[in-house]
């Protein structure tokens, strides 16, 4: 907690002295406070025997005074949260026990997040009923998933992406009624593209909320070898799944997943851990996975290198020299598929600190016996994710 205080003074110093485009102290400062937090709202810059108020009470757990203290806790029983003290389960919603080590913890983490079976259902019945209406247009046309959801890494929040193929014999004066037919049963157009070879129309479904992005096109199109390439690597390197889900958990509450607004996509970030793993001739463990991913692309020169994910492919120099990062796509080394991300010194700052959070937390000899303290606690703000534990 000291660690993250004289971060966290550190950040604030350096947000007040360094022009906006460089960090941004909304998402940095507040997150970084949010880890804190998460420890215990009032004990971010004194920590108190289980989180408690401060008393003069300085009792062991098991006595009347100490399960006073706990009672103020928020979205916990104070029961709970005094025996965690004594080696009970650690406050957070993805362990059921115990303090594990760190590859344990993604492990356990990665089983948490993943999508559960009514959220699959909801996504598989949304993409049913797209390919329903689209064959009121084209007849022969197949709608495939593809990104995270073809290739299991969806996270609770995450989009649908689907692509419509073989559109024929043309997709020009379509979209519009298209749209109107969907919005009739309930997916409310939040925006789109007009082409008449290609299409995008971007859809939220209103009874489940969930967000739909739809690629048309008339003939076949090269995603389907894309989930490919990325399903044989993720089949070789089972590590990789969860340590994106890490990642991108910690990311996205920074808000630095806004693909909008200049943030990293999950298909960047998966083809960055990609990169990682050409190095490995082996299983890589996940904790060695996360710690070199974040240790590295925390010091990446992103101004001068390209990230390659192909195995057999290594860049010279700089492929994309006109973007702002540099990611090779995976089926095509000239595409760059970080060409939208404009926070990159952003990224690289949490990124960076990350790497020092953990780092940290493995050289404390109190770790294991701080309450509720866990690995993936130092990096991982978990209040919000109580209510998955439902």
């Amino acid at each position: 907690l000291q660690f993250l205080y004289f971060i966290e003074k550190y950040i604030l110093y350096k947000t007040t002295t360094t022009p906006t485009h460089i960090m941004s102290s909304v998402s940095i400062t507040d997150t970084c406070t949010s880890w804190a937090n998460d420890y215990d709202e009032r004990m971010m810059y004194e920590p108190r025997k289980c989180g408690a108020e401060e008393t003069s009470h300085t009792s062991e757990c098991g006595t009347e005074e100490l399960s006073s203290e706990c009672s103020g806790l928020k979205g916990v029983d104070s029961s709970t949260e005094c025996e965690s003290v004594c080696g009970a389960p650690p406050s957070v919603p993805w362990l059921e026990s115990g303090v594990p080590d760190l590859n344990s913890e993604i492990w356990a983490f990665g089983d948490f997040i993943s999508l559960r079976q009514h959220e699959k259902a909801a996504r598989n019945m949304a993409r049913s009923t797209i390919q329903q209406v689209v064959q009121q247009f084209w007849p022969l046309a197949t709608v495939k998933t593809y990104g995270s959801f073809a290739c299991d890494l969806s996270l609770p929040q995450s989009e649908l992406d689907l692509v419509v193929e073989d559109c024929a014999p043309t997709i020009a004066g379509r979209v519009g009624p298209l749209r109107d037919y969907l919005h009739a049963i309930g997916f409310e157009t939040l925006g789109f593209l007009d082409g008449d070879t290609d299409a995008f129309i971007k859809v939220r479904e209103a009874r489940t909320n969930l967000v739909c992005n739809i690629s048309l096109t008339d003939a076949n199109s090269p995603v389907r070898q894309t989930v490919l390439k990325m399903k044989r690597i993720l089949a070789s390197q089972p590590a990789a799944a969860p340590v994106l889900k890490v990642v991108r958990t910690v990311l996205d509450q920074c808000s630095l997943t806004d693909v909008p607004n200049g943030g990293v996509s999950s298909y960047a970030l998966t083809l960055m851990v990609f990169h990682i793993l050409k190095q490995y001739n082996y299983q890589v463990p996940a904790d060695v996975l996360l710690k070199d991913f974040l240790k590295t692309f925390g010091s990446f020169d992103f101004k001068n290198e390209s990230v390659c994910p192909m195995p057999n492919f290594h860049a010279v120099g700089r492929m994309h020299p006109d973007d702002g990062m540099s990611i090779c796509d995976i089926s095509d080394p000239n595409c760059n598929a970080a060409e939208s991300i404009t926070k990159v010194r952003q990224v690289k700052a949490m990124l960076k600190y990350l790497s020092l959070a953990l780092e940290k937390w493995d050289s404390s000899e109190d770790a294991v016996d701080s309450r509720g303290k866990t690995p993936l606690s130092a990096i991982i703000a978990h209040k919000q994710l109580w209510q998955r534990k439902a």
